[in-house]
């Protein structure tokens, strides 16, 4: 179910999900304008991520490389999630959204919650991006 949600999420069909959105960052980097709007599920048993990406670079589409989410507390142990982007590459100074749905237990260790960082490489290159999942953001209630 956590693919569909972000298939409903990447294309602009938030009203039809479980979620409500209680913040958003933005940044530039590389060639990527982005705008990272967090939501958590009503009942707090799962966060996601709506990245709305802008290629402001030149010449080259944008497509998507590796994708990881793991935590401090282990590091080099990828955990499950979902990921959906809503077209295949964005070309240059075109947008496209991509979501990311994390379901509540992979926050969860022997010592309580913890972050999780998502991390997003562009096919050809480097390390794209890092996105902090805060777990506080599942205790957080909508203002």
């Amino acid at each position: 179910m956590d693919h569909a949600w972000a298939s409903l999420l990447a294309n602009g069909r938030v009203i039809e999900t479980p979620f409500e959105q209680l913040r958003f960052n933005t940044l530039t980097e590389g060639g990527v304008e982005m705008t990272a709007l967090f939501f958590v599920a009503r009942d707090r048993t799962k966060m996601a991520v709506l990245l709305e990406l802008k290629n402001v670079h030149g010449t080259a589409p944008w497509r998507l490389g590796e994708t990881r989410l793991t935590s401090d507390a282990s590091p080099f142990t990828p955990k499950p999630f979902a990921l959906r982007m809503d077209r295949p590459e964005i070309d240059p100074r075109a947008s496209g959204n991509l979501a990311v749905v994390v379901d509540r237990r992979e926050f969860t260790t022997e010592k309580g919650l913890v972050d999780l960082t998502l991390a997003i490489a562009q096919k050809e290159g480097p390390l794209q991006m890092m996105i902090l999942l805060d777990w506080r953001l599942l205790e957080e209630k909508k203002r």
